[in-house]
């Protein structure tokens, strides 16, 4: 299976509205033409707004020592299922990053935008529910942070959302 968090990413990416944000995507990043997903933490110097994907920590099904929860057909060899978590954070950036940027030209307010990036992302992830490989996701906490850097930085604004998901692992035949 490919890894989670790029599933995750790639869901989120694919599935995108742009029509949904209050800003005007062509605005963004001296004119580039699509919001930033990566994974790894943002950076403050970087292109925001963006959307990160990190921190992947998965394990056994309940927590349970070997997390075999069925046998697999083909092979007969036990199946795991597999508990896992990463965080999205919905980055707005600083009020200078949203200077200008509103479909009509005006300034907007970041702790506006991360919420409108947070709904939106909460809706592809309840819409889609699994990826093509069998991955099942749904969101799950929320948290709306200030990220303060040092006196003379501008602070920035996000929402870090803790995704959850499970897949099964299958023995290799």
């Amino acid at each position: 299976m490919t890894d989670a968090k790029m599933q995750i990413l790639a869901l989120l990416r694919d599935n995108w509205d742009p029509s949904a944000m209050s800003f005007d995507e062509t605005q963004l990043y001296r004119n580039k033409s699509k919001l930033v997903f990566q994974t790894g933490w943002y950076g403050r110097d970087g292109e925001l707004p963006c959307v990160t994907v990190t921190g992947k920590n998965e394990g056994p099904y309940q927590g349970g020592a070997t997390g075999y929860t069925a046998l697999h057909g083909p092979t007969g060899k036990g199946m795991q299922r597999i508990d896992g978590t990463v965080t999205v954070n919905f980055v707005a950036g600083t009020w200078d990053h949203l200077d200008g940027v509103g479909q009509t030209g005006e300034d907007l307010n970041p702790k506006t935008v991360r919420e409108e990036m947070y709904q939106h992302g909460c809706d592809i992830l309840l819409a889609a529910q699994s990826t093509d490989e069998t991955l099942t996701v749904a969101p799950g906490t929320g948290t709306e942070i200030e990220d303060t850097g040092d006196e003379d930085e501008s602070t920035v604004f996000r929402t870090s959302l803790r995704v959850t998901y499970q897949y099964d692992r299958l023995p290799t035949v």
